[in-house]
């Protein structure tokens, strides 16, 4: 038995008393932080972020220092502050450690928990018990969020593995575990180390009557919180922004839901194809409140003809209401019911994480019951002749497509980026599903989706790309524009860091893999290229954390352009590596989990694949200076493009244009 202490902690906010003396034994203190998958900050934080800050006024009195104390305040009664390691490390006296659960996953644990936690979805989907409480109005909540189950699963699985590989490795003597760690991440450890004989102390002890109290008080806040705001004061200062009257009057209408700023970009190219056309139909957008006002997309959209900008708004507050508490007393009530059957792993019976999950999603649920109340509203009242949406597996989505379906109105997807090639539970239900290419088509059969609903027209995305792919002359007029405005010598390499919205510790672990690289490459200049829907203050953060200072970190950038000035590509599974690919650029993919969402780039050897940082380091040494490797990946992306994307010719705007015409006519 090693003398190991494990503390096990979140923000550290439990340990005001803590006070251990390690000098007296030869005990080794490792603090273990659980971390969030990805940092949401608080109601608060939420609220001020995607509400507020869209509103004039509140962007002139925010800049005032009275306000900006007083929401200071005003987040801090609603946000942990953490303790960071220093003050962690004076309160134990004795040989101390920091580490992160998540550094203890092995790269074969995402693969397998991939694959398990779609099992375990499929297992709880068909069980009487999600029959029974997840049905509202005729429509099941449980399969329409059924991405965000098959996440929440997969994070649990992770987590299960990482505490699994934990007491493996180290074998501790005794546990300290924090309150704030969550009340199924207490479950799990406390069922992982039952057959070890080990002493436990918990921080603040926290009881299941507390943790499902707070929860139901936090979702009474919430829906105090949006009624007063989305039902009332939201409504009255938009109020001329729903012209629902007008639009009623419309006769050829295309509903597009656009619910994500990286849709944007696609769908454009095909709002574009109507300008021109004679017999008008009519593209209305239905968005959310927090892109309303998003500049970019306001102003390409209104300069377009025939499109019209239609804001989400909350309805039938009533009728919500009933359904919220009506949900919530089958999901809180059948918790302690011994009514699903599930599996169990090291000693874990699932049942009970389910059901706890069910409290841990109620977000993502009732956000289900509101867009139930607006969509059965809006079909209602608009009669729209088709719907267009460009997620088709996104919880929005499914309850759109089966409400459209109930009231007999035609659903269209395209997607508004190539969609990853390996889930098996990304079954599309709209009537229509546009494929990138051939071998897509195959693969969305192989999901279940009847041939007929499927048409090969390719990606609007990569219409723009086509015009860029056929006239590349002018590459290093784009350089010398990049390199002036950034002032980058023109003569340096640019390694390109394109980053995703993945799990926060994975975002920096793809990361940290520049760092290695600056060392190694100083000749080298280095540029990271954030995802449109992601934070840059999460990448500045780790640049500090790191103390990376020559490094650009971008987001309000063209990404054809800063693709086409680069030297070498590194992303991990994102769709703008496939940009870069079409662009005829070299790109490495980062596949350190043994996972990628784009298995066909390498079976058609059109990138280099690394799993570590000495394949890495590798691979970028001979894109830069190798021209065997380089010709290789140029052969590999022609194989890539004819075989995976053979409608890439620019024209798939107007082939869904003109499917959707077609559509509208019959």
């Amino acid at each position: 038995m090693k003398n190991i202490l494990l503390i096990f902690y979140k923000n550290g906010n439990n340990f005001k008393d803590l006070n251990i003396n390690l000098s007296e034994k030869p005990f080794k203190c490792i603090f273990v932080k659980v971390e969030e998958f990805k940092s949401q900050g608080s109601i608060f934080s939420r609220f001020i972020r995607n509400e507020l800050k869209s509103i004039h006024l509140f962007k002139i009195l925010s800049k005032r220092r009275l306000v900006k104390k007083l929401i200071r305040k005003l987040k801090s009664l609603f946000e942990n502050n953490p303790y960071n390691n220093d003050i962690l490390k004076r309160k134990i006296s004795g040989n101390v450690e920091f580490k992160k659960i998540f550094e203890y996953l092995e790269p074969s644990d995402f693969n397998f928990a991939d694959k398990e936690a779609v099992k375990l979805y499929n297992k709880v989907r068909n069980s009487v018990y999600v029959e029974k409480n997840f049905k509202i109005n005729g429509q099941n909540l449980y399969e329409i969020n059924r991405l965000e189950f098959v996440k929440n699963y997969y994070h649990l699985l992770l987590f299960i593995y990482a505490v699994r590989n934990l007491i493996n490795r180290l074998i501790p003597s005794k546990v300290f575990i924090a309150k704030d760690l969550g009340f199924e991440n207490i479950l799990i450890i406390k069922a992982l180390f039952r057959n070890i004989s080990v002493s436990f102390e918990l921080i603040e002890p926290i009881s299941s009557r507390s943790f499902f109290s707070k929860r139901l008080v936090n979702g009474k806040f919430i829906l105090m919180l949006e009624f007063m705001w989305f039902w009332g004061i939201w409504k009255i200062i938009n109020r001329k922004s729903i012209k629902l009257q007008y639009l009623k009057r419309i006769r050829k209408k295309n509903l597009i839901l656009a619910h994500y700023q990286n849709f944007y970009p696609s769908m454009i190219q095909v709002l574009k194809k109507f300008e021109n056309q004679a017999d008008e139909i009519q593209n209305i957008l239905i968005v959310p409140h927090k892109l309303i006002t998003h500049s970019q997309i306001s102003n390409k959209i209104k300069s377009l003809r025939n499109s019209w900008v239609l804001p989400y708004f909350d309805i039938n507050y009533n009728n919500y209401k009933a359904n919220y508490k009506a949900l919530a007393k089958k999901v809180v009530s059948s918790i302690q019911r011994n009514s699903l059957k599930t599996s169990s792993i090291d000693s874990i019976i699932f049942e009970k994480l389910i059901k706890y999950s069910f409290i841990k999603m109620w977000p993502q649920l009732t956000i289900s019951l509101r867009y139930l109340e607006f969509y059965s509203y809006i079909f209602e009242k608009l009669k729209p002749s088709v719907i267009t949406m460009l997620s088709g597996n996104d919880p929005i989505d499914v309850l759109a497509t089966r409400i459209a379906k109930n009231r007999k109105i035609p659903t269209i997807f395209f997607q508004h980026a190539i969609i990853a090639d390996t889930h098996d539970y990304y079954a599309l239900e709209q009537d229509y599903v546009i494929c990138s290419g051939d071998i897509q088509k195959e693969f969305f059969l192989k999901l279940g989706v009847n041939r007929e609903q499927l048409r090969v027209f390719g990606i609007p995305l990569h219409d723009e790309l086509f015009r860029k792919f056929q006239d590349l002359n002018n590459i290093n007029q784009i350089k010398a524009k990049i390199c002036q405005k950034y002032e980058i010598n023109i003569d340096d390499n640019i390694i390109l860091l394109l980053t995703t919205h993945y799990e926060n510790f994975i975002r920096e672990r793809i990361f940290t893999t520049l760092l290695p690289l600056i060392e190694k490459f100083k000749e080298c200049r280095f540029i990271v290229k954030i995802h449109p829907i992601e934070d840059i203050s999460f990448y500045r953060e780790l640049a500090k954390k790191y103390h990376i200072e020559d490094l650009l970190i971008l987001k309000e950038i063209d990404l054809h352009e800063i693709v086409l000035s680069s030297d070498v590509i590194i992303g991990r599974s994102t769709g703008a590596q496939i940009e870069a690919v079409l662009l005829n650029k070299p790109v490495i993919d980062l596949n350190f989990e043994g996972v990628s969402d784009y298995f066909l780039l390498e079976k058609f050897k059109a990138v280099l694949r690394v799993r570590n940082i000495s394949e890495l380091i590798s691979a970028v040494q001979k894109i830069l200076y190798d021209e065997e490797t380089r010709k290789a990946l140029q052969i590999g992306r022609d194989n890539y493009i004819s075989n995976c994307l053979n409608k890439f010719d620019g024209k798939a705007s107007k082939r869904i244009k003109n499917l959707i015409e077609k559509v509208v006519d019959n």
